[in-house]
């Protein structure tokens, strides 16, 4: 049997210099009062022991931060993560039946969190396309496909007019939702997708929470605080505590399958591989009704100049596609509650300064001078974030 950490003699040593300083300050402490004077802190330089400390405990929460599974206690893995039926959105029929799901659906104004939504589309941002909006309804275990590259303009404006919920007797549509102050959705960086939905279709994002602010937020270390990191980078290396290796591993497997569709003509390959793999293709849940969806309005519904690369834009949108389009939505209610409710350095200050720079990310896209794809823009962490000094919650005096 392999040994444990507190039997190596990496930790032996590094325990037995931990115990030699514990035991030196102890000793310190007593005899003080004997050479008190007013400058006897900065005679004894114990203003470099105390930075001297902070520095090894930043170490250890950077390597925390970064091998999580290898640092702490291994956790159960037994958070399983949600399988939502596929509902292709893809006719003006599918449209109205998904805006009368949801409308009975969002029952409760304010909830911690209504939807996940993510886009997919052409360099998305305001000189791209949208083909893609995906939204998981969590009340329903649903997630919506809705197929913006076949509606076009007619996904955001098509009305019905509610029955139930916090929008009975509005007359409710996909804009009106995904611009509700009181429909909390989810998002995992939120720039490109609010520029792109601001630019092209007209609609302002709000009422949103962008789940890679929590994953900073949550860092142990200054340095980790610093950038951002991807949902691959995140999920697979701070919720291995919560999800297990297999979940962990399947959901990596549709990541890299979906990476390899580069072009349209990669897809019948990267299938293959994705099967290969041990890789589960969902059923087909593409629409076969051809009813009208309403005029093509070359103002708001651009056409991709390349649609034959963005495997996004095809219709019927093929399996492959479908499961890597569910699968980033799927995974963000589970991470935010592993970033609030169970983790140790959420506070109301960082609920505050998340919300705050959520909002501020959607006001960035507004703005036509903002290029998300700049790697400063992209990878920086909001301004004063790796100087916050993180405070434990479950830390006993």
């Amino acid at each position: 049997m392999a040994p444990t950490n507190m039997e190596t003699n990496e930790f032996i040593a590094a325990q037995r210099l931990a115990d030699s300083a514990r035991y030196a300050i102890q000793k310190l402490e007593k005899v003080l009062y004997k050479a008190m004077s007013p400058t006897l802190a900065q005679d004894l330089k114990l203003d470099e022991i105390s930075s001297d400390l902070a520095r090894c405990l930043g170490r250890i929460s950077e390597q925390q931060d970064k091998h999580p599974s290898a640092y702490l206690p291994g956790g159960s893995g037994e958070v399983a993560l949600p399988e939502p039926t596929i509902v292709m959105v893809d006719t003006r029929d599918a449209l109205v039946d998904m805006l009368t799901s949801m409308a009975g659906a969002l029952e409760t104004p304010n909830a911690a969190a209504h939807l996940s939504v993510d886009l997919e589309g052409y360099h998305l941002g305001k000189d791209g396309t949208i083909s893609l909006v995906q939204i998981f309804l969590h009340a329903t275990n649903i997630v919506y496909l809705v197929h913006v590259a076949v509606l076009g303009a007619a996904a955001f404006s098509t009305p019905v007019t509610a029955v139930s919920g916090i929008f009975k007797g509005v007359s409710l549509t996909l804009k009106a939702v995904l611009e509700s102050s009181t429909v909390m959705k989810l998002f995992w960086d939120c720039r490109s997708d609010s520029q792109a939905l601001y630019h092209i279709y007209g609609v302002k994002l709000a009422g949103v929470v962008d789940v890679q602010l929590w994953d900073v937020a949550t860092r142990g270390s200054s340095k980790e605080r610093a950038r951002v990191k991807s949902l691959h980078h995140a999920f697979t290396q701070r919720m291995r505590r919560d999800i297990s290796e297999e979940d962990v591993k399947s959901w990596s497997l549709v990541k890299e399958a979906g990476h390899r569709t580069h072009g349209g003509d990669a897809y019948d390959e990267a299938e293959r591989w994705y099967i290969e793999a041990g890789g589960r293709l969902p059923e087909d849940t593409s629409s076969k009704r051809q009813d009208s969806v309403g005029s093509q309005d070359s103002d708001s519904d651009r056409e991709s100049p390349n649609k034959g690369q963005d495997v996004f834009a095809q219709s019927p949108l093929r399996p492959l596609m479908q499961a890597y389009a569910v699968n980033d939505v799927r995974v963000l209610p589970v991470m935010l509650e592993h970033f609030t409710i169970k983790h140790r350095f959420w506070s109301t200050e960082w609920q505050v300064r998340v919300c705050t720079a959520s909002e501020a990310r959607i006001e960035e896209g507004v703005d036509p001078k903002f290029n998300a794809s700049m790697a400063d823009v992209r990878n920086g962490a909001p301004v004063g974030w790796r100087d916050v000094v993180q405070v434990d919650r479950f830390a006993t005096s």
